[in-house]
């Protein structure tokens, strides 16, 4: 582009965004035949916009992105909490289970035993097993 089309392209994208993009994709069209540079850069326009006109067009897509991470942090919340206690049934470290040597609470040594189980959480969580299991 010459230092006038550049002008021209910058105050249409200025005045009217979806114009400017709409010259310079043609403009770099019309180039790409020449400069096989020109015809990467096309398609990342290409690729780099598809996303925010298909988000533009779907708004709740959006929302159910916001949802479903919500859905997330709140089933990671609950999976934290279950480890903690099953961790705590067993007198294990929550954040390991005694398989990390580095790890800040146990130094490697939190598996299950390393410390007294909650006895409230042992009868609720592991003593229906131990009995399941002595059954045939």
């Amino acid at each position: 582009m010459s230092s006038v089309d550049f002008a021209q392209l910058f105050q249409m994208m200025q005045q009217n965004p979806a114009a400017g993009r709409q010259l310079m994709t043609e403009s770099l069209r019309a180039r790409a035949a020449d400069d096989p540079r020109m015809a990467v850069m096309l398609d990342y326009m290409k690729q780099s916009e598809a996303p925010a006109s298909e988000s533009a067009r779907d708004p709740s897509r959006a929302q159910r992105i916001r949802a479903a991470i919500q859905e997330m942090r709140e089933e990671l919340v609950e999976l934290h909490q279950r480890n903690e206690d099953l961790a705590d049934a067993l007198g294990a470290c929550p954040i390991c289970w005694g398989r990390v040597q580095h790890c800040e609470e146990c130094r490697g040594r939190g598996r299950p035993g390393w410390q007294m189980p909650d006895p409230e959480l042992f009868d609720e969580l592991v003593a229906p097993a131990i009995t399941k299991r002595g059954e045939p």
